[in-house]
Formats: C-alpha cells, structure tokens, sequence
C-alpha cells in the first residue's frame, strides 16, 4: 500500500494541535503555580498556631459593613482568588500575584492599625513577598553575599581563614561533642553553587549558625570569639545592605 500523502491541510492540523497541547500545558503549570502560593498563603500560622488569613477569606457582609464597600473600591477576598484559579482566569503568574497585594492592601487600608486584621495583613504580606522574592532572587546575590562575608578583615587582618573547614575530628574530637550542627564556609559556598538558598535570609542563617558554634566552643577571651562578634555585625550588615539591592534589582552592589 503506498503511503499517504500529507497535505499541507495535514500539517496545519498537526500544527494547531502542537500549539494548543503547549498552550494547554502552559496554563496547567500556572494553574499549579498559583495554587501552590495560594495554599502556603492560605495556611501561614502564627507562632502560637493561627491561620493568620481567616478574616480574609470571605468579604465582609454588606449589610453589616457598609463603610467597607465606601472605603474599598475593588473588594476581593480569597474565595474569589481561589475560583479564578480553578476557573483559568488567570493569564499570568502577576496576575495572581496582583490579587494577592490587593487584598492585603485592602485589608491594611480599612482596619485600624493595631487591629488583629492590620497586623495579620502586614504579617502575610512580609511572609508572602519573602516567598514570592525568591522565585527571582539571582545567584549574584548570595555570591556577594558570600564575598563580602569572606573577605572581612579587621585592622587589615583576614579573620575568615579559620571559619573555612570545619576543625579535624581527628586532632579535635570533642569539638563534634559540643557542636551539633558544624558548618563551614566551604559548606555554605557549596550550597550557593548547588542553588540551595532561596532567600537571604537562609543564607544569613547558615553564618550566623557558623558564628555561634564557634562562640560555643572557644574561650571568649579568645581572638576568634572576639572575631565573631565583629563579623557577626558585618553578617547583619551586609544582608541589609543586599535586602536593599533586592528592591532595585538593577543596582548591583560591590563590595
């Protein structure tokens, strides 16, 4: 039997089904995108164990809070959020992300400043922007982050050669004794080179963990106690300075 032909017709179906199957695919991943923040913003707890979005699911009744459709002029709460995934209304990621920021500034702009609902909008709203900021957080940062860290001197003495490798188990045994979880600056260079940080505030963790195993095990009359106060200040230094850069992404720091 001889084989078929393909008409130009042909490829042109098989063309639209390519584009819509990509298509379709593309908004499955946004689907899953936005319902994934949507569930980590929908389940934030306080420290004593909160859901901090409670009043925010639903919109405040009409009847019972006229002032609020004065004040708010696009009411949203989560519900609709949560319906707009489902139905594929979104058509990007900041979309979503827009919604999001609309209902905690609503939330912040009607209820009375030190009010449960403003303080649990404004605590959403610094957990969700960590959350959201390090979907784009370049590896740069954490690079600077590391170097600056690194190549800290004190009267123009290196203090960070000893915090490079972890000490010997063999020469100092009981070090492993007193310090449960060892870091070293080769281990966070590491991490940064594997992609393992997703915030700074991650990173900060791991150095200031660096810090205090060697305050744990060192004499504080010691020069390496007395460096880790000062390079503990420059740690906090540092990430503020880069937490800056964040909001201006364009303006890269050097350090």
């Amino acid at each position: 039997m001889p084989k078929r032909i393909h008409s130009a017709s042909d490829r042109d179906d098989n063309n639209e089904s390519t584009s819509t199957s990509k298509r379709t695919r593309k908004a499955t991943e946004l689907n899953n995108l936005c319902q994934e923040y949507y569930d980590t913003f929908r389940s934030y707890k306080s420290e004593d164990g909160r859901i901090l979005c409670e009043n925010f699911i639903r919109l405040p009744t009409k009847r019972a809070n006229t002032d609020y459709y004065t004040s708010i002029k696009e009411p949203i709460d989560l519900t609709e959020i949560q319906q707009k995934i489902h139905s594929d209304q979104y058509d990007s990621f900041e979309q979503f992300l827009d919604d999001i920021e609309l209902l905690i500034n609503n939330a912040k702009n009607y209820y009375r400043k030190n009010s449960m609902e403003w303080k649990d909008a404004n605590e959403l709203s610094k957990y969700f922007y960590s959350k959201t900021k390090s979907q784009s957080i370049d590896s740069y940062y954490f690079e600077e982050f590391f170097t600056a860290i690194y190549n800290t001197r004190i009267d123009n003495r290196p203090i960070t050669d000893i915090f490079l490798f972890l000490p010997s188990r063999k020469i100092y045994p009981d070090y492993y004794l007193i310090v449960t979880k060892p870091i070293d600056l080769k281990m966070i260079a590491m991490k940064i080179q594997n992609n393992e940080y997703s915030l700074l505030d991650d990173m900060e963790n791991d150095l200031l963990l660096m810090i205090s195993n060697a305050r744990k095990y060192n004499d504080p009359k010691s020069q390496i106690y007395k460096d880790t106060c000062a390079l503990k200040k420059i740690i906090t230094s540092v990430k503020n300075e880069l937490d800056i850069a964040l909001k201006t992404p364009n303006d890269r720091l050097r350090f």
